[in-house]
């Protein structure tokens, strides 16, 4: 007596409400796997396992042969399973020594499988779900022949037996007729160890060609134990109750935990349901206790009673009703009903750090509670659930909002709380009120749950102003009284905006501009902006002067000049915690330019540090690709500041012919964003140059081709292996023979860094 009122099991494992110990198995996949307890607890026994790669494939399709290894590894114990063996081919199509041979044939002797008329098994072909239960029924003890699992109309009988005993119990979308994956298979035989044995106290036989043929008997009867008391003597299920309060059950093997998973539910709902709905829907049973509770708390808002009027949830809202039939104090069978309400909440991410354990935790919303993921970033809203517990709030799951950007509200319906918005109709889901939240007329980002309900609607503002670098501008005076303005913007882009010249706009070169940018005609308009002077900048620290702060967004741009003043090259960085440290020496100019005391951009000029010891050296060989939020990345070992280190680089910046073919890069001018991840580079790389040293250092020189090169005071000098590992390496290094790449200063008198790749050099 089920009433699924909407794909709910959906929800349920997306969110990963069961509660799963440090016991269970850890597979690569486990986010892919939706019945988490029954593979959680058929893995422990060794009943089903992985792959190597460390893998369940939980979708992966069970084959028969499979079928018969589950059956033979719960019957007779994994160990004496992987025993068995068969001295002659039980089928055409498999051999004694058949992977699966020892499985098939036990099974068959056992009449829980049969093969095919033309003698073959097709271990390799797939099964459906009700040919997998009618083994599992095998094993259970019930009689294929006294049960009519033959014949045409077998199915019918598996699936009245199989269902009657509650083998598919977890799976709402059920089709007997489909072939079983993997992790279906697991919560069938997790179902099983639950069933009760049965037995026949007769059975009526023939003979036929010397075997006894089973032709009818007596009804099963349960034996009193179940299949898991029967074969698994060590294995214990305790009943308990889960974080959100959801009856339960605790699997121990021995002193193992295998975790606490929620008992299956006998009514599901993700909307408002009034009581007397909720009534009818269980059968209108004669009640017991009735115990409610919400995100784990005791809840006595709630009545449940024929024709109430009581109402309980919202759209989005889990709520999970599970009876238990038991006799009162007068001897007379009643319902006990327990409701659990689980809330979906929205919230943004406003802290990341590394507990005591070194696990990257999260927070929500200035909330005390973590939780351990090595997803989401800071600003990332996400949809969660959390459960008031006796030892303190958990949050249980998380997972990124849906996203609608951008759209523009038309109309609002207050009374059933719906909105329209670019021809759409929205509906609130829990927590959110369209008639409170928004506003004719008015454009939103909109956040959903995994329903398409709105969680949270953020008005779009106006644009800010971008800031960008000024690198030339005053030139081409159009018809129109145009100038034209050459910038540098914050994600390293150069481009070209006409500006108009009786706009009393004050900026020069080496200045910073804010700007708006119409996309649809590809018009940029320019505005000056206040600046402030600062000094010294210190990495991670926010506070750049008096009254002055810099944060995760701040755009920190760089600049070096020639000996003319005019901008030689730049870097860009975002975030007072990606930006080095730098010093104001004499000539050295920093301002910031503040709104409400943030700054929004700063503009460092001429700061020390900023000579080729300082480059960005990044060396091909060793490479390493990953990927976050589908963008690819590679990391690459570096020489940053003078100093070994990493740097990593956005994949559409570096091609992959350049990390086969380049050996090493030098850029003058990169751009990186709030993670320190370079995202784009100058096209003018420093001047360097490649050769082979033919003549050792001495006296402060060293020779190439024929030429002398001397050591700048700063000169640092590294070795690169054949495998991309750098090294320091001494002056003595420089021996005849060594290939190296070096950098001259900016002045092009002496050598200030150099490169021995003799290693990467093809002879």
């Amino acid at each position: 007596m089920k009433k699924f009122l909407s794909l709910v099991l959906a929800l349920v494992m997306a969110m990963s409400l069961v509660t799963i110990s440090a016991g269970a198995k850890d597979f690569e996949d486990n986010s892919d796997i939706n019945y988490a307890d029954a593979v959680a607890v058929m893995s422990d026994l060794k009943v089903v396992d992985g792959y190597t790669d460390g893998t369940f494939r939980p979708e992966a399709q069970l084959n028969r042969g499979a079928a018969a290894k589950i059956i033979c590894n719960m019957i007779l114990g994994p160990t004496t399973a992987e025993a068995l063996s068969a001295s002659s081919a039980p089928f055409s199509d498999v051999a004694p020594d058949h992977v699966f041979a020892g499985y098939i044939t036990y099974c068959s002797k056992e009449g829980i499988i049969n093969g095919y008329a033309d003698g073959t098994f097709r271990p390799t072909a797939p099964l459906t779900g009700y040919a997998f239960m009618k083994m599992l029924l095998g094993a259970l003890g019930y009689d294929p022949d006294i049960e009519g699992y033959t014949g045409a109309n077998w199915s019918v009988n598996v699936a009245k037996q199989a269902i009657g005993i509650g083998l598919d119990d977890g799976n709402a979308e059920f089709v007997g007729t489909k072939y079983v994956t993997r992790e279906e298979a697991c919560l069938y035989a997790f179902n099983t160890l639950q069933a009760d044995m049965v037995r026949y106290s007769n059975k009526t036989t023939v003979t036929v060609n010397g075997a006894e043929v089973v032709v009818g008997g007596s009804e099963a009867y349960k034996t009193g134990n179940t299949f898991a008391e029967e074969y698994f003597t060590n294995l214990k299920f305790i009943p308990a109750a889960d974080d959100f309060d959801r009856p339960a059950k605790t699997w121990k093997l021995k002193s193992k935990e295998i975790g606490t998973f929620a008992e299956n539910y006998e009514l599901s709902y993700t909307e408002e349901v009034k009581s007397g709905d909720m009534f009818e829907d269980l059968g209108k049973p004669e009640l017991g206790t009735v115990e409610v509770y919400v995100d784990g708390e005791e809840f006595d808002g709630f009545t449940l009673e024929k024709k109430g009027e009581d109402k309980i949830g919202a759209n989005g809202t889990l709520i999970e009703v599970y009876t238990e039939e038991v006799k009162n104090d007068d001897g007379e069978y009643v319902i006990n009903v327990t409701i659990i309400v689980i809330n979906t909440y929205v919230g943004e991410i406003d802290g990341i750090d590394e507990n005591d354990d070194d696990e990257r935790v999260v927070t929500v919303d200035t909330e005390s509670v973590e939780y351990k993921t090595e997803e989401f970033e800071e600003e990332d809203i996400v949809l969660y659930t959390i459960a008031h517990t006796d030892d303190g709030d958990k949050i249980k799951s998380m997972e990124l909002a849906e996203i609608v950007e951008d759209v523009k509200v038309s109309k609002i319906n207050r009374t059933k709380n719906t909105f329209i918005a670019d021809d759409e109709t929205y509906e609130s889901g829990f927590g959110f009120s369209a008639k409170d939240a928004v506003e004719p007329d008015t454009s939103y980002d909109l956040y959903l749950d995994s329903y398409g309900y709105v969680k949270m609607a953020k008005e779009v503002e106006a644009a800010d102003p971008e800031y960008a670098l000024v690198l030339d501008l005053g030139w081409g005076n159009w018809a129109s009284g145009n100038d034209k303005v050459r910038l540098v913007l914050a994600d390293g882009t150069k481009v070209e905006a006409e500006y108009e010249n009786d706009d009393e706009i004050e900026f020069g070169i080496g200045d910073v501009v804010g700007y708006t940018y119409d996309d649809e005609d590809e018009i940029y308009t320019i505005k000056s902006v206040t600046d402030s002077a600062i000094g010294d900048i210190t990495k991670g620290v926010s506070k750049l002067a008096t009254g002055i702060y810099g944060n995760a967004k701040t755009v920190f741009f760089m600049v070096e000049t020639d000996d003319d003043g005019e901008i030689d090259s730049w870097e860009i960085y975002t975030g007072i915690k990606s930006v080095p440290s730098t010093e104001m020496v004499e000539g050295a100019t920093a301002y910031a330019y503040v709104e409400e005391g943030v700054a929004k951009a700063v503009v460092v000029t001429d700061a020390e540090g900023k000579g080729a010891e300082d480059m960005v050296y990044i060396i091909a060989e060793g490479a390493e690709e990953f990927e976050i939020k589908g963008v690819e990345y590679y990391e690459f070992n570096a020489i940053v500041d003078g100093e070994i280190t990493t740097v990593v680089m956005e994949s559409d910046v570096v091609t992959e012919e350049a990390i086969e073919d380049a050996v090493y890069s030098v850029f003058k001018s990169v751009t990186t964003n709030g993670k320190g991840y370079i995202v784009d580079v100058s096209d003018e790389a420093t001047t360097e140059a490649e050769a082979v040293i033919t003549s050792a250092y001495k006296n402060d020189v060293f020779g190439i081709e024929g030429a002398k090169l001397a050591l700048s005071d700063e000169c640092v000098i590294f070795s690169v292996d054949k495998d991309g590992e750098i090294s320091t390496a001494k002056e003595s290094a420089l021996k005849k023979g060594e290939t190296v790449v070096y950098v001259m200063d900016k002045d092009n008198e002496y050598v200030d860094f150099i490169l021995i790749i003799s290693d990467l050099v093809e002879e």
